[in-house]
This record gives C-alpha cells, structure tokens and sequence, in this order.
C-alpha cells in the first residue's frame, strides 16, 4: 500500500501568522484580532503581571519547542519529527481529518472518544476486534486503532472480511 497523501485542501493551508501589533503608522493601534481587549489590562495587572515575567505575551507557545529539541536531541532524530498533542486521541483526530474522507475506509476497534473524528472526516468506519483488524488489511484502510483494554463491542471477524458493518 503506497504511503498516504494528505488531503489537497490540507496542504493548500496558508501557515497561521500573528497580526501586526506595531508599525502601522497611527498613534493608537487597537488590535482585535487575537482576541485582545479594545481597552487593555488595567494598569495594576500589568504592575503584577510585569514583576513574575520581563517578557509578558498574550498567550503561551503553542507547542512545546524546547521539549521537542530536547526530545530530539536524546534520541538522536530531528526535531521535525517530534509530535506533541493532547493525547492520543487528539492524534487520531488530526491524522483523520489530514488523511482520510469520503469513500474512504478507517478501521477502529470501539472507543467512544473515537467518535467526534467520525465526524470531521466523513469517512466509513469499520469497528472491528483485533482478530478483525488483521483481516482487514487488504481493505482500503487508512488508519487503524487498537485500544486495550477494548471498549464497547467487537465485531465478527467474518463480518469484517465480508466489509459488513457490525
């Protein structure tokens, strides 16, 4: 099976970029664009805010640079492929929206946070045992997920190699 490919409109994406805060060429610059307030922190959060850090931002980074150059580093890999997330049904989440869509086959044995990904790729899902899994490879499968213990139900291993919903 040829290595998947994301989704056109997935790396058709323009990278996310802050707005400009400064250099406009006006005097008073109100940015509402990442959420700011039009008035700003009181001048006593800002005296507090100002002594636990020297450089204060709106928000923290988004990922976790410093831990993946680390991660990187002891294993001797490069930093790009470090993924961090929210766990791993968050990857799950990502990986099927990048990857898989309509007419697609995803095979999952039954977890129930598995279902808002459902959603985001419209594609079939195919609940299935382990048993049913490994039957399942010829299929056009393009993500596959075993949970232990398994949740919910299992499906027969027949059932599966005839591509019958359980």
């Amino acid at each position: 099976m040829p290595s998947p490919e994301p989704k056109p409109y997935i790396t058709a994406l323009p990278l996310y970029g802050t707005g400009a805060s400064e250099g406009t060429g006006t005097q008073t610059v109100v940015k509402l664009s990442s959420n700011e307030s039009a008035l700003g922190p009181s001048p006593e959060a800002e005296r507090v805010y100002g002594e636990l850090t020297p450089s204060p931002n709106r928000y923290p980074e988004a990922g976790g640079h410093e831990l993946w150059d680390a991660l990187a580093d002891v294993h001797g890999i490069e930093t790009q492929r470090i993924f961090g997330s929210n766990g791993s049904d968050h990857i799950i989440y990502l990986l099927l929206g990048a990857y898989a869509g309509p007419g697609d086959e995803v095979v999952v044995t039954e977890y129930a946070t598995i279902a808002p990904s459902r959603r985001v790729c419209l594609c079939a899902f195919l609940v299935a045992g382990v048993d049913g899994m490994a039957l399942s490879t010829s299929m056009a499968m393009r993500a596959s997920r075993q949970c232990s213990p398994v949740y919910g139900f299992e499906c027969r291993s027949r059932d599966i190699a005839k591509n019958q919903p359980c």
